[in-house]
């Protein structure tokens, strides 16, 4: 800018000697030039928007600076949190395995114990069966041995009674005969029964004492006065029976609900 103002200068200063026109453009120049103190106030706001500049960048890096350590620190948090979990469930599913194969093993055992239960009690029922077997099979052959000795006799008596042809007469022989003196050989008694007990029954093998489950045969007659009680008293039974099964007394009363009922039934439908 200098240089073309003093060429400006040296152009419209009017010819003349060499020391008039180096005269004139020295004092182009120097008309020229700016004050000092004009040229420091010009560069004034440039250092002051320069050092603004720096102070707003150092503020943004150190907000970074703060958003990165809080980032890694979440990211840290983070990284233990997901390890712990990992830990947990690696604990877990060792434990379910633990405990699962504990189970199947105390299941296997328990299954094996029912076996060997189960094959014992099939056991002990067979040995139970063949011994009551054995039992019933001496009864009736001993009931044999007395019904033959006494058949004939028997039969004959009870031949000449004179009964309708419609009331069978019912003769029950004892496996053994009572030996009391003077005891009655023969009874006509009612009809009766045994009472029927379930409970335990005691036995004994190879592996020790055992008890079986089921019904118990009880000769203890459910009357006194019957021909249960007169075979189990080593007697002979004799005991008139009939055919008609049926029950009069309720003929009516079974029509009257049975027609109830069906009519309920229809409304139903």
């Amino acid at each position: 800018e200098l240089a073309d103002v003093s060429d400006a200068a040296t152009a419209s200063a009017p010819p003349g000697p060499p020391e008039a026109a180096a005269a004139a453009s020295s004092a182009a120049a120097v008309a020229a030039a700016p004050a000092p103190g004009e040229a420091a106030a010009a560069a004034a706001p440039v250092s002051a928007f320069e050092a603004g500049e720096k102070a707003t960048l150092l503020s943004l890096l150190g907000c970074m600076r703060a958003q990165l350590r809080a980032s890694q620190a979440k990211l840290k948090d983070a990284t233990a949190a997901k390890e712990a979990a990992t830990l947990d469930a690696a604990t877990l599913a060792a434990t379910h395995r633990v405990c699962r194969s504990a189970l199947a093993a105390e299941l296997r055992s328990s299954e094996a114990d029912g076996e060997r239960l189960a094959e014992r009690m099939a056991e002990n029922e067979i040995r139970h069966a063949v011994a009551l077997a054995a039992a019933q099979e001496e009864a009736e052959s001993a009931a044999r041995a007395v019904a033959d000795a006494h058949l004939n006799r028997v039969f004959d008596q009870v031949m000449q009674v004179s009964v309708p042809d419609t009331i069978p007469l019912s003769v029950n022989f004892p496996a053994a005969m009572a030996q009391e003196t003077g005891a009655e050989r023969l009874l006509v008694v009612p009809q009766g029964f045994r009472e029927d007990k379930i409970g335990l029954t005691p036995g004994e093998d190879e592996e020790g004492p055992f008890y079986s489950f089921g019904h118990l045969r009880d000769n203890t007659p459910g009357s006194p006065v019957s021909d249960v009680a007169a075979v189990v008293g080593g007697r002979i039974s004799v005991t008139p029976l009939r055919f008609k099964c049926d029950h009069t007394d309720f003929l009516e009363s079974v029509g009257t609900q049975l027609d109830l009922i069906e009519r309920m039934a229809e409304d139903e439908a």
